[in-house]
């Protein structure tokens, strides 16, 4: 029996998603095929046998792939990779197929096959669909999304999800039966890939990391509120205190602090780094800090959290309930609602007096171990095994 992984995001593309699926690639036990759009792309173990379909689009025509496809612009070299793999016989009916999105015409792929083939297919959810609130609120593109999403969940042997909120938001409209075929597989961090930590009393200021883009609802205009709001009323909290956030935020280049009203010896941006250099980052913080949308409920299951608890660095999550609420409670972190500057205030004071009096800790090796991605592996495994 072998897997095939089919998934347009694969190492060395920059992309969280590239990340997680080269490391259940490279932690199977299974023999594996990879079908991907990551050009240079590498085996990441004997076993693995990596096909690489690059996406060669122009800028431009990336862009406009956007306007033009339902449910990505990647939907072009999901469906070529498809009728490619059937061609071939890249892809057997003795075989596993597994699809990974985000994109989600990976999943489309697979439906393809899943129809001309009758394979066994599994369809890895990183994110919700149709629900996703990040989505734009235009009516038919919805409403079309939902049909695809049904389809494809209909027609999978086996669905997988990040998160049990994830499964519980996408599920909920479909028929009870289908929750049979629905398995929550978590994403995982690698041991190996963490150097020793820090020393304790490293010194110097108090440095609070966060490593990520942030995008549309998900962005630090509540979190420079909350700063400037305790400048105004209990500036000797924030004496010296370091914020970083590395990374962009989407559709506004050029963003500065000083912008948003605040010292840039109190907050600072910093550039993208690739991934081992922001474990390095994340190693190096006194605490890592997550900013998610102040949705009413947060279903999403960020993989920077999973390489945060790799760090073992304390956590400090401005998050709605929900999943990523509960991870880092049950963590020892701390948690505060994004809803409003004054509760993200209280948070970030909390922190702080948490951090300064050695009582916020690092994340408890119990909840750390169930993310390991040897374990996350297995579970895997089990689940294709279940299905072939």
């Amino acid at each position: 029996m072998r897997a095939v992984f089919l998934s347009y995001y694969f190492p060395p593309l920059q992309a969280p998603r590239a990340v997680q699926v080269a490391r259940l690639a490279r932690y199977s036990s299974l023999p594996i095929r990879v079908l991907c759009a990551a050009a240079g792309a590498e085996s990441p173990r004997e076993g693995v046998e990596v096909r690489v379909f690059p996406d060669r689009s122009p800028r431009w025509w990336h862009l406009a792939k956007h306007i033009l496809y339902l449910p990505d612009a990647q939907r072009p070299w999901a469906l070529g990779v498809a009728g490619v793999a059937e061609r071939e016989g890249l892809v057997g009916r003795d075989d596993v197929l597994v699809t990974f999105g985000q994109p989600m015409s990976d999943h489309l792929a697979g439906l393809r096959l899943k129809r001309a083939l009758g394979m066994p297919w599994i369809a890895h959810f990183s994110d919700p669909w149709s629900d996703n609130p990040y989505l734009l609120p235009i009516p038919f593109a919805r409403a079309k999304l939902a049909r695809m999403e049904q389809t494809v969940i209909g027609a999978a042997d086996r669905v997988l999800f990040t998160s049990a909120e994830t499964a519980d938001l996408v599920m909920a409209k479909y028929p009870e039966a289908w929750r049979d075929k629905v398995s929550v597989l978590p994403h995982a961090y690698d041991p190996a890939l963490y150097g020793d930590p820090p020393p304790r009393g490293r010194g110097g200021p108090l440095l609070l990391r966060y490593l990520g883009n942030f995008y549309r609802q998900r962005n630090p205009l509540a979190l420079a509120k909350a700063l400037n709001l305790l400048l105004r009323t209990r500036p000797e909290i924030l004496a010296d205190v370091r914020i970083e956030l590395i990374g962009r935020w989407v559709g506004h280049a050029g963003w500065t602090p000083a912008a948003l009203g605040l010292p840039e010896n109190l907050l600072s941006l910093r550039k993208p780094v690739g991934y081992a250099e922001s474990l390095r980052l994340m190693r190096e913080a006194d605490a890592l800090l997550i900013i998610d949308a102040p949705f009413e409920r947060n279903v999403f299951f960020p993989s920077k959290l999973v390489d945060y608890l790799g760090a073992g660095r304390p956590l400090v999550a401005l998050t709605p309930s929900g999943t990523t609420a509960d991870i880092v409670a049950a963590a020892g972190g701390l948690v505060a609602s994004p809803a409003s500057e004054a509760g993200i205030a209280e948070g970030i004071e909390r922190a702080l007096a948490g951090l300064r009096a050695g009582l916020l800790p690092a994340p408890a090796q119990e909840v750390v171990r169930r993310y390991a991605v040897s374990r996350v592996a297995a579970e895997f495994d089990a689940l294709v095994r279940g299905v072939a």
